[in-house]
């Protein structure tokens, strides 16, 4: 492992040891197909972003995924937006800094939220009639210089 990842899970670890989840809830889904004469405008993409915000117990964070997928060939393609959010309760009396706070959303709760994200996008697309549709795959913790990181789809 590369000194940044040991260094991201360390700082992500002050937190993991004294916040406990206690509750994962979406919170604003759209999912639209995409019209027959738009997809041919149309660019796949998959952006990912990870907010967080101290709360009155603990930590909350939100997790917003968009995605434009296209089958290939450009028979058919959905744009997806889904917002989760992840709180986590914890000692009031500690005070965490902002690398630490910012390390836990990309270790910790991605890998918490991510199933919840891979389900919801595959059973919307198989109820919609569709092949399911599968969130690529990637590695917790995100790299550090990314702030808002965007995840390349296949």
């Amino acid at each position: 492992m590369s000194d940044d990842v040991n260094a991201e899970l360390r700082l992500a670890g002050r937190l993991g040891a004294s916040l406990e989840l206690s509750e994962v809830r979406l919170g604003h889904l759209r999912f639209e197909m995409l019209a027959s004469e738009n997809i041919s405008e149309a660019k796949p993409d998959l952006d990912l972003d990870i907010t967080s915000a101290k709360t009155d117990d603990g930590y909350g964070y939100g997790v917003t995924l968009s995605v434009v997928a296209l089958a290939d060939p450009q028979e058919w393609g959905f744009t997806a937006e889904v917002v989760y959010f992840a709180l986590y309760e914890g000692s009031k009396d500690v005070e965490y800094s902002e690398g630490e706070v910012n390390a836990f959303g990309r270790v910790t709760v991605l890998a918490t939220v991510l199933p919840y994200l891979r389900e919801l996008i595959q059973g919307l697309t198989q109820k919609a009639g569709l092949p399911p549709y599968m969130l690529p795959l990637f590695r917790v913790p995100l790299p550090l210089a990314e702030p808002s990181p965007t995840i390349a789809s296949d």
